[in-house]
């Protein structure tokens, strides 16, 4: 899971996760410099069995989120 906190496609915030069944519940936080609109995404990246090195098993998925700090 790699986070890109300022929405400049920089994923530079990253954690790995073990083995998973069906489904994960992360949760983490930031802190924002100063005030104004940031579009905050987080992409997984997942491949068959946890095979880093199995051919055509990696997908990825990337959410957003638009984020107002005041």
């Amino acid at each position: 899971m790699e986070w890109d906190f300022d929405g400049t496609g920089s994923y530079a915030e990253s954690s790995r996760i073990g083995d998973v069944d069906s489904s994960v519940q992360l949760a983490t936080t930031h802190t924002f410099a100063k005030p104004g609109t940031y579009f905050v995404a987080v992409r997984v990246t997942s491949q068959k069995e946890g095979d880093a090195k199995a051919a055509y098993t990696l997908v990825q998925n990337l959410g957003r989120v638009r984020i107002v700090v005041r």
